[in-house]
């Protein structure tokens, strides 16, 4: 079926969730997809959060959380981005999960599965962005979580997609780079100091890839 191409009288509906590197990009989100009239965005960002951080009771915190904000948003769309917390090794229900262990992925690809079943309760389509390659060494496995979102989406497919965050915060070959040059040839801070998050202009590139793909798929029409 079609989508429902949104308007001002029926904007489209976005709730976008994650740890860290969401609330950095749910800015950009604001400032491109949040200009449009026929857009109404809810940003969910978590300071901290990670699927496998022991903080939050995976049942009674996250799980229920993700209800209320899918009761309370009716949202048309989920934007995921999460993996910034998901390399510390913590010990969750009494089980150590080393980054990279197969037990690390089984558990993440569990509860990758039921974020999107609870996200796609009333409906709606999930964009699950690839969590951006780091700086720093410890965060090595990037490639193998990434294959947990890929994976998880190719099985919700196609109430799931996957975006290549590396398409516009990486270099030519998909490399991390620390750098852009900007259109007037000035040379620009793209990410943090830690190499971790982004700045503005990292989350306005993500924010329009977004907003490209939601027109190539039907649901916005370009401005």
């Amino acid at each position: 079926m079609a989508p429902r191409v949104a308007s001002a009288e029926d904007p489209l509906r976005i709730l976008a969730v994650g740890d860290s590197l969401m609330l950095d990009l749910q800015y950009g989100l604001e400032r491109v997809l949040g200009a449009r009239s026929d857009v109404i965005l809810t940003g969910r960002g978590a300071l901290g959060f990670g699927f496998t951080v022991p903080h939050w009771d995976w049942d009674e915190d996250v799980l229920s959380d993700y209800d209320l904000s899918v009761a309370q948003v009716r949202p048309d769309v989920v934007v995921m981005m999460i993996g910034a917390n998901e390399f510390e090794g913590y010990v969750v229900d009494g089980e150590a999960l080393p980054p990279g262990s197969d037990r690390w992925r089984e558990v993440l690809a569990e509860r990758a599965d039921e974020a999107v079943a609870h996200w796609l309760a009333g409906g709606g389509h999930v964009y699950w962005w690839t969590t951006p390659l780091m700086q720093n060494p410890r965060f090595a496995a990037v490639d193998e979580l990434n294959e947990i979102w890929i994976d998880t989406m190719d099985a919700w497919a196609p109430a799931g997609s996957i975006l290549d965050s590396m398409q516009v915060l990486g270099d030519g070959d998909g490399r991390y780079r620390d750098e852009i040059i900007d259109e007037d040839g000035s040379i620009v801070p793209l990410r943090k100091e830690h190499g971790v998050h982004f700045f503005e202009i990292g989350a306005d590139l993500l924010a329009r890839q977004l907003e490209e793909q939601l027109i190539r798929d039907g649901s916005l029409v370009a401005r």
